[in-house]
């Protein structure tokens, strides 16, 4: 959504009214959001085609509320009017936590799920959700596997899609199955030409897989539980 925005240009020592596409994302938490909007200067004369403009924001998001800047320049040297923003190297600071005994059930998922999370950190969202959804599908074929290690099991895991795996190994495990099922949807989204479920993105996506992580995790604890009482 373009926004209006006064712009003060030193060579001319006036403000001037702009229009800018404000920011969609803040690149430190990366969060959707409508930045807050404070200042907008430029050493350069208005009437300039090579103009440069800097402009402050800072995050709406509570939780993070960081300024961060932009800057436009004319989309052509002849419309000096037309700005548009020029993409700047910020890295987000991202983080995550996954239960360590995973490395057991899945060591490919923590692999694959690391990656993911450092494509991510590059903003390279669309890649980094297809890395997600791969990293899902270790995280339950594996689990699977180990809750059902039989030859004929085994093949049919590792072969069939994961939607066949979670419908029919999942059902002792309800609320594994349906997290991992919302996962594999949301997933599937990011590898495909079209979206089916545009009101989810990446960020629904990893709070699904995170949570089917912690479910597996406690699964495997309730087992060493009962070792210990049995012992």
């Amino acid at each position: 959504m373009r926004e209006k925005i006064d712009v003060f240009y030193k060579m001319n020592g006036r403000s001037l009214e702009k229009e800018i596409n404000f920011p969609t994302s803040c690149p430190h938490c990366s969060m959707t959001m409508k930045p807050n909007f404070y200042y907008a200067y430029s050493n350069d004369k208005y009437d300039s085609g090579s103009q440069k403009i800097g402009v402050l924001f800072s995050c709406s998001n509570e939780d993070c509320g960081k300024f961060f800047a932009c800057q436009f320049e004319p989309c052509d040297v002849r419309n000096y009017s037309d700005l548009r923003q020029i993409e700047l190297p910020y890295s987000a600071l991202l983080g995550y936590h996954l239960p360590e005994n995973l490395q057991n059930i899945s060591p490919k998922f923590f692999e694959i799920y690391e990656e993911a999370f450092e494509i991510e950190k590059l903003q390279k969202l669309n890649t980094a959700g297809m890395a997600y959804r791969k990293a899902l599908e270790f995280l339950v074929k594996d689990f699977a596997i180990l809750r059902n290690s039989s030859p004929e099991d085994i093949e049919f895991i590792e072969n069939n899609m994961l939607g066949n795996v979670i419908s029919t190994y999942f059902n002792e495990f309800p609320k594994i199955q349906k997290l991992s099922k919302a996962s594999a949807w949301i997933g599937n989204d990011e590898t495909h030409y079209t979206r089916k479920h545009e009101d989810y993105d990446i960020n629904d996506l990893k709070n699904f897989i995170n949570a089917v992580a912690l479910f597996i995790s406690a699964d495997e604890m309730v087992d060493q539980a009962q070792e210990l009482l049995e012992s």
